[in-house]
């Protein structure tokens, strides 16, 4: 079976829910279809910089919301079956990954820049 060469734009944010989220945009815009095969676990963590952990959390997340489906010893998929509601949902209102949110600390670093010397 041929190795699947996708991998995800991760935006900000904690970075299994950016994962689950980047999956999720790129089903909704067509740059994965029913059927096509995601890459392991592992292969994605490597090209990711993530734990293997944090891969198979969001592909088991992804696979109980409808999204994926995960097939004994042969790979994890997006859904052959895969509703049209789904897919067609607006991108502006993405459902809760079952990441929860923490809020940010407050920085210890300034973001104000240091005066430009004369």
């Amino acid at each position: 079976m041929a190795r699947s060469l996708y991998q995800p734009m991760l935006g900000p944010g904690p970075r299994g829910r950016a994962l689950a989220e980047a999956v999720v945009a790129d089903l909704r815009r067509g740059c994965l279809v029913p059927g096509e095969r995601l890459p392991g676990s592992r292969a994605l963590a490597g090209r990711l910089g993530l734990a293997r952990g944090t891969v198979e959390h969001v592909y088991a997340e992804l696979e109980a919301e409808g999204w994926l489906e995960r097939r004994a010893s042969r790979g994890t998929f997006v859904r052959a079956d895969l509703p049209a509601d789904l897919a067609a949902d607006a991108l502006s209102a993405p459902a809760p990954m079952g990441f929860p949110l923490r809020p940010l600390a407050p920085s210890r670093r300034s973001v104000v820049p240091p005066p430009a010397e004369l």
